[in-house]
């Protein structure tokens, strides 16, 4: 079984909570009511980014509908080097308001870190390093690549489940999704905290 061992940290809980949830909990009190501890899945109602060129993949969690955002960094028609990925807040609990990443948010949490490649980046999210994604360019066209229940797919969005009912989140698990690269059927795999 995988670890989620930046999940199972207390400092990054802790920094993830302090980050994430304490300066908006006044206002997503309402998303917090009841049955967001029954999301076992993602769920149906939740909003979707819009999609674009320069799409990519996107993180929501069962705590309410806010969107980490994942797409390309585009300077002057090009994937800016070293940094090929602008991550961002899709702030649905605020009428999809668009905020960038704190500093702490970036480094701690929903940041990553990239290593150019062949063809593209070895990308690898700062909350769960275990695995890589690739930024895969081919004919012209952006696309993040990771193996999904070893099937090689182009990532769609990520799923956090977590207990929000302690003092700190406890992440029970985290749904990756994707599409097959030739059938286009969805690929999921569950990654239990343990």
């Amino acid at each position: 079984m995988i670890k989620l061992a930046t999940f199972s940290n207390c400092t990054l809980v802790l920094f993830l909570w302090l980050l994430t949830i304490a300066p908006h909990a006044v206002e997503e009190t309402s998303v917090l009511a009841p049955g967001w501890e029954g999301r076992t899945e993602l769920p149906d109602d939740y909003p979707r980014p819009p999609k674009t060129d320069s799409s990519l993949f996107y993180i929501q969690r069962n705590l309410n509908t806010n969107t980490i955002v994942y797409d390309l960094d585009i300077v002057e028609g090009e994937v800016r080097k070293g940094h090929p990925i602008n991550a961002y807040w899709l702030r649905y609990g605020e009428d999809g308001a668009k905020k960038d990443l704190s500093w702490l948010q970036a480094v701690l949490a929903y940041g990553y870190t990239s290593k150019k490649i062949d063809h593209g980046y070895r990308i690898k999210l700062k909350a769960y390093n275990d695995r890589y994604i690739q930024l895969i360019v081919k004919e012209g066209k952006w696309d993040a690549w990771m193996t999904i229940n070893g099937t090689e797919v182009t990532l769609t969005n990520i799923y956090v489940y977590a207990d929000e009912s302690g003092l700190f989140p406890d992440v029970k698990y985290v749904d990756i999704y994707g599409r097959d690269r030739i059938s286009g059927q969805v690929i999921k795999e569950r990654i239990h905290n343990k």
